[in-house]
């Protein structure tokens, strides 16, 4: 049937900060006082602090102090002191940095807070109040946000693989991160006159053997159903840039087409009649390799802190701004980790990806007319079927032909979120220049040259794609980074633990 349907209905308004009113409220009877300046939240911070001194916990404050500026490296494009908006301390634009931290301490010292709590408490206002306010915001930017968590964005994650031969690969990326997807799927070609077929679920909790290696599942039934397609037309299932590749391999085919059948799956009994609507539709579409590291809580983090509407189409990840075409305005994105909005997916199917046999074949008749040998490995024609390994390439080509530009996610820096490599590698890479000024390596086309070695990338706890964990040895640091993904998040909650402590001795849970 056609892959068309009405536009979903438009989004209700996510949730906001309250009012500016509400932080040009007074901060105590002392115009003059030095730290009256400050945003609210440091001042009520101190509030709590001076409150604190009273019932013998003042070194919670300095603690207090430490764990807004451990959180506060995360920002937010809006919201205030008085309401919960994007998950993260800020003030208009401007996130708790560390330095704000500091000068904190600095103004509460200067102005003789801990000589008197019943001074402070006057200057500063009252402590509950503080906490009623603060304590939510900042347990919210320390808690990792997981599937079914309210405002937490949903995503549909789906890992192109092969079978049987990367069945090593498909049991560590189950368990290490898809498991931590809302929907997973591993997206297979299948021959149906094959001797080897898939299953219809790969399930962790039995020993596998790899290289006489036995192993346990380090998370048991885990699991995650396969989407395998009989890949229409010639070719076969080959990857990288070998020449046989290009010849004869359909990766790019075999992408688009599970594309469609992921749509069938996913979308349309979503929009037919009786199906769930619009909002049962996974809110991020979200392809990756069987070799990728996805940190899924911090992609979660970062689409919900900027506040990203999925029903408008983003298209995102490491875009390579040096590829040119006419149809690749923002570049192309890496396709080892690529995410695209349900706005974004939808409007690839439909206007893009279900024309592409009758837009192939007019190119060809095209080609042809003009007296040109017909070279589908050639980009003569947006969005058209072809051999090839570019399957990134082609699918950003089909983005730009329906004006869906490229999106590098990075951080305030603008330094790289999304890692086409292991982290250790892009740390230990200069970026290097020839004769020209040029770059020597192509991944550092586009980089600001200041983004190299320690300061390469954004911060570990914001770092949502690792690439190239190929090979036994490698394949393995998964686990290693499944670890430290949650316990970076456990960081952040002992960090947090002063300030809960000083705002429970105020009453305040």
């Amino acid at each position: 049937g056609a892959r068309t349907h009405a536009a979903p209905r438009p989004r209700a308004a996510s949730m906001v900060g309250a009012p500016d009113a509400a932080r040009r409220q007074s901060r105590g009877s002392d115009a003059q006082h030095p730290f009256s300046r400050q945003p609210v939240r440091w001042g009520a911070l101190v509030g709590i602090c001076a409150l604190v001194v009273a019932v013998g916990v003042a070194s919670a404050c300095a603690a207090a102090f430490a764990t807004l500026a451990v959180l506060g490296r995360s920002t937010a494009s809006g919201g205030d002191a008085s309401g919960v908006s994007g998950g993260t301390l800020a003030d208009g634009q401007e996130g708790v940095a560390a330095s704000a931290g500091r000068s904190a301490l600095a103004a509460v010292r200067g102005v003789g807070v801990w000589d008197s709590a019943a001074d402070a408490l006057a200057r500063m206002g009252t402590g509950r109040q503080a906490c009623a306010q603060g304590l939510e915001l900042a347990r919210r930017a320390a808690r990792a946000p997981a599937p079914g968590d309210a405002h937490s964005p949903t995503l549909l994650c789906m890992v192109l693989t092969s079978w049987p031969k990367q069945e090593p690969n498909m049991r560590v990326v189950l368990e290490s991160w898809l498991r931590t997807c809302d929907q997973a799927a591993f997206l297979i070609s299948d021959n149906p006159t094959s001797d080897v077929r898939p299953p219809k679920e790969i399930v962790t909790g039995e020993p596998y053997d790899d290289r006489g290696a036995t192993n346990v599942a380090l998370y048991p039934m885990s699991r995650a159903p396969v989407i395998a397609i009989n890949v229409t037309g010639a070719g076969r299932d080959c990857v990288g840039q070998r020449e046989e590749c290009w010849k004869e391999g359909f990766l790019w085919r075999k992408v688009w087409q599970l594309y469609l059948r992921v749509y069938d799956l996913y979308v349309a009994p979503a929009l037919s009649e009786g199906g769930g609507g619009w909002e049962s539709v996974p809110e991020w579409f979200i392809k990756a390799d069987d070799d990728s590291y996805l940190f899924t809580s911090h992609i979660r983090k970062h689409l919900r802190d900027n506040k990203y509407d999925p029903d408008e189409p983003h298209f995102m990840g490491r875009a390579l701004r040096h590829v040119r075409h006419k149809h690749l305005p923002g570049g192309m994105i890496s396709g080892n980790g690529l995410i695209m909005s349900r706005g974004a997916f939808k409007k690839l199917v439909e206007e893009a990806l279900a024309g592409i046999v009758e837009r192939t074949e007019t190119a060809r008749k095209e080609a042809e007319a003009k007296g040109q040998a017909w070279n589908p490995e050639v980009l003569t024609s947006p969005c058209i079927d072809r051999l090839g390994p570019g399957e990134d390439i082609a699918t950003s080509i089909c983005f730009g032909m329906i004006n869906v530009t490229a999106e590098n996610a990075e951080d305030s820096d603008g330094r790289m979120k999304s890692l086409i490599m292991q982290y250790r590698d892009h740390l230990m890479t200069r970026h290097g220049r020839d004769e020209r000024g040029h770059p020597r390596e192509w991944m550092w086309e586009g980089i600001n040259p200041a983004h190299e070695l320690a300061n390469c990338c954004a911060p570990l706890d914001e770092i949502f794609h690792l690439h190239s964990f190929k090979g036994a040895e490698r394949l393995r640091r998964m686990y290693e980074y499944r670890m430290l993904e949650d316990r970076l998040w456990e960081v952040k909650a002992e960090a947090l633990r002063p300030l809960e402590q000083a705002c429970a001795a105020l009453g305040v849970e």
